[in-house]
């Protein structure tokens, strides 16, 4: 009977004893659980942060990006404008350039219409006055054309001051042509044909 007693006591002491050992494997498992879960918790408020910060970086990206397109559209305008600009400028500088061939067919118009305008007699000083206006017509076309020549006009076609100079020289040339063409009237008196034998003559290095 004591031995019934006993073996009962062992077991009930045994079990106790895993019951124990359970209980306080349950409660560290329940620790390391609280352990995980708050890791978690602070590993998805992590993610969280990183996901904001991902889309901020997107976003601004976005706009780097919409910015960029932006400014390269302004600058191909811009492109455009001062290519159509510079196009602009360079027709009007190569008409400078051909403006001497202008004047020269100016001068070989009033050398026809003096053959056809000017009157039998004019004074000497009338005509040295025209010669010596002439000469120095000559002496301004031959300066203009050394000016405009290919080889020696500038680089930079958008040079308006050399430009806008050039046309005003052409422009005071033409006036004093057409002051030398009013000049040629019937008021003159002197031998036409010795008159016409000489402005040929003067002029015609600028028929080359």
């Amino acid at each position: 009977m004591l031995n019934v007693l006993s073996f009962h006591y062992d077991i009930e002491e045994a079990t106790t004893q895993e019951n124990e050992k359970l209980q306080h494997a349950l409660q560290e498992k329940e620790v390391q659980l609280e352990a995980k879960t708050q890791e978690i918790k602070k590993l998805k408020h992590v993610l969280r942060e990183k996901e904001v910060q991902f889309q901020e970086i997107k976003e601004a990206k976005k706009q780097e990006t919409e910015k960029l397109r932006l400014d390269l559209q302004e600058m191909e305008f811009q492109f455009q404008e001062t290519k159509a600009v510079l196009a602009q400028e360079l027709e009007t500088a190569m008409k400078v350039v051909e403006q001497p061939q202008t004047v020269q067919e100016l001068v070989n118009s009033f050398e026809k219409k003096i053959g056809r305008e000017l009157p039998t007699n004019v004074t000497n000083d009338e005509l040295n006055n025209l010669t010596l206006e002439n000469k120095h017509i000559k002496e301004r076309i031959k300066l203009l054309e050394k000016k405009t020549t290919l080889q020696e006009f500038p680089v930079s076609l958008t040079n308006d001051e050399f430009i806008y100079k050039l046309i005003s020289e052409n422009e005071h040339l033409k006036e004093q042509i057409s002051s030398l063409e009013k000049k040629s009237t019937p008021d003159f008196l002197v031998n036409a044909a010795d008159a016409i034998n000489k402005f040929a003559s003067e002029n015609e290095p600028l028929k080359v």
